[in-house]
């Protein structure tokens, strides 16, 4: 079980909630139309530290996704000269609602090295999905991964991805689909669809 945990991470998480919050529709484009979850139950994802946000093959537009973020910067949140890290001390999950809020939320710490894999349970997979509502049913996945590089300085690889959820593309993510420091290994699917009202 992942624990919830606040740090420098949780403010990098609530600026970011920030910056998605304006780049997805207002509530007036989806009212009347489905609300499909159509994510994994459960993710794995598994650390390549030879990547970066470039490498991405989640991307805005493409297979279910409405948008995809990717950055590497310092604790202060500016870029860094050298993003690719040697360790990982803290692995920051949250999981998003219609409205962007927290759904579910957990936290590893250690000493992760290129090549481990870590999972996080979806609220979907939790439960039972009639009590599912079309505001509850997942919209997004946030990732803050926090490392140091080769000099020692800490560094964030924090992505958001935020899901259609138009009823049309099922699943969403598939083995091997990479962004940030983390490749996505497959993992059991569901669907739960619910309709929008005026």
């Amino acid at each position: 079980m992942m624990k919830r945990r606040t740090s420098k991470c949780a403010s990098l998480l609530a600026a970011s909630l920030c910056f998605c919050a304006g780049l997805v529709v207002t509530a007036q484009d989806i009212i009347g139309t489905d609300v499909c979850a159509c994510q994994p139950s459960d993710y794995t994802f598994t650390l390549n530290f030879a990547l970066n946000c470039a490498d991405r093959s989640i991307m805005n537009g493409v297979n279910g996704v409405s948008e995809a973020i990717c950055v590497v910067q310092d604790d202060d949140q500016m870029n860094v000269a050298d993003p690719v890290p040697v360790i990982v001390s803290n692995i920051l999950i949250s999981e998003l609602n219609q409205e962007l809020d927290i759904l579910k939320q957990g936290s590893l710490d250690g000493e992760f090295v290129d090549g481990d894999s870590v999972m996080f349970t979806s609220i979907l997979g939790d439960g039972n999905a009639d009590e599912f509502t079309d505001v509850t049913l997942p919209r997004g996945l946030q990732m803050s991964v926090t490392g140091e590089n080769a000099a020692g300085v800490t560094i964030i690889n924090t992505w958001v991805i935020l899901y259609q959820n138009d009823c049309t593309t099922f699943p969403v993510l598939t083995d091997g689909n990479q962004i940030g420091w983390t490749v996505f290994v497959s993992a059991p699917t569901v669907k739960v669809e619910k309709s929008r009202v005026a």
